[in-house]
C-alpha cells in the first residue's frame, strides 16, 4: 500500500503543477488583454484629439495666410485680415473646446436603452396607458403617462411627484422628467437668436439640432399642419424609436410644450415613405393623439 501511495504522488503532484501553470497562463492572458484594450482606448482618444489638433491647425494656416495676404494686396486687405481674425479665432477656440474625454455612441445608445426599458417595465406593472403626453408643470416639463386612454389632465402641483394620486381616478398615473429636458436646454444654448415661437419654424429648428448638434439622426422631415407635427426619421443613432422617452421624441416634445405652452401628446406610427424608418407624430390642442 505504501509503494502505491507513492507511486500516485508524482501523478499528483504533476496535474497539481499543471493546473497552477494553466492559471498562471490565464492570468497572465487576461493582464495582456487588459493592456491592449488601455492601449486600444488610448489611442482612439488620441486619434480624436488629433483630429480636433489638425482642424485647428488648418484654421490657423488660412487665418495666417490670408493675414500674409492682407500685407501683399492693399485692395482686399480689409477682407484678408477679416479672414485672418476668424482662422486665428476659431483655432484657438477649437483647441480650447477639445474635450478630453469621448464617449462611444454604444455607450449613449446601451444606456439610453436600458432607461426606457425600465421605465416601459414599471408603467408596464402599475397598468398604465400607452398614452405620453409631455407638458408643463411650473418651471418644468413632465412626462405623464396616465392610466387610463380616456384621462384628464391633472393639476400642475399634482405632477411634482412621480406617482400621480388625486381624488380624481381619470388623473392618476406617472409624472416623470423627460431626457428632453437636457437636451432642450442644451438647444437653447446653442440656438443662435431666440428660438422660434411658430410651429413650423420651432419643428425645423429642433429637427436639425436633432441632427446636426446631437447627431441622433441623419435624416428627418417635419411636417406641420394645424395642431399636428409628423416628422419622418431615419438613420436613428438610438433604437428603436418607439422606446419611451426616446431622445429624439422627447426633445423635440419638450422644445413643443415649452414654446408652445400647451400640453403635446405623442405617438410612434410606422412610414409609409421608404426613406424612414418612423413617423413621430406629435399633437396638441386638447392632447389627443391619433395612433396607427
Amino acid at each position: 500500500m505504501s509503494e502505491s501511495a507513492t507511486a500516485d504522488r508524482p501523478a499528483t503532484t504533476d496535474a497539481s503543477d499543471h493546473d497552477d501553470l494553466d492559471r498562471a497562463d490565464m492570468l497572465a492572458q487576461v493582464e495582456a488583454l487588459r493592456s491592449e484594450n488601455e492601449r486600444l482606448r488610448a489611442a482612439y482618444h488620441d486619434a480624436q484629439r488629433q483630429r480636433y489638433r489638425r482642424t485647428a491647425v488648418g484654421f490657423g494656416v488660412i487665418g495666417l495666410l490670408a493675414l500674409a495676404g492682407g500685407t501683399l494686396f492693399p485692395g482686399v486687405r480689409t477682407i484678408l485680415l477679416a479672414i485672418g481674425g476668424t482662422g486665428l479665432f476659431a483655432a484657438v477656440m477649437t483647441l480650447y473646446l477639445t474635450p478630453e474625454s469621448f464617449v462611444p455612441a454604444s455607450i449613449g445608445e446601451a444606456v439610453s436603452r436600458t432607461h426606457s426599458d425600465n421605465m416601459a417595465a414599471i408603467a408596464a406593472d402599475l397598468g398604465l396607458s400607452e398614452k405620453r403626453v409631455y407638458l408643463r408643470a411650473g418651471d418644468d416639463t413632465r412626462l405623464y403617462l396616465p392610466q387610463y386612454d380616456d384621462y384628464e389632465l391633472p393639476a400642475a402641483d399634482a405632477l411634482s411627484t412621480p406617482f400621480v394620486t388625486t381624488d380624481n381616478t381619470r388623473e392618476r398615473g406617472l409624472s416623470l422628467k423627460p431626457t428632453g429636458n437636457t437636451l432642450y436646454e442644451s438647444f437653447e444654448r446653442a440656438h443662435s437668436g431666440p428660438v422660434p415661437e411658430g410651429p413650423a419654424p420651432l419643428a425645423q429648428a429642433l429637427t436639425d439640432a436633432a441632427i446636426e448638434q446631437f447627431e441622433l439622426l441623419a435624416r428627418a422631415e417635419p411636417d406641420v399642419e394645424s395642431g399636428r407635427l409628423a416628422i419622418g426619421c431615419a438613420g436613428a443613432q438610438i433604437t428603436p424609436l418607439s422606446a419611451l422617452d426616446h431622445p429624439v421624441t422627447s426633445l423635440v416634445a419638450v422644445g413643443l410644450t415649452t414654446q408652445l405652452e400647451t400640453p403635446i401628446a405623442v405617438t410612434v406610427q410606422k412610414s409609409d415613405d421608404d426613406r424612414y424608418d418612423a413617423r413621430l407624430v406629435f399633437t396638441w390642442e386638447g392632447a389627443e393623439a391619433s395612433s396607427s
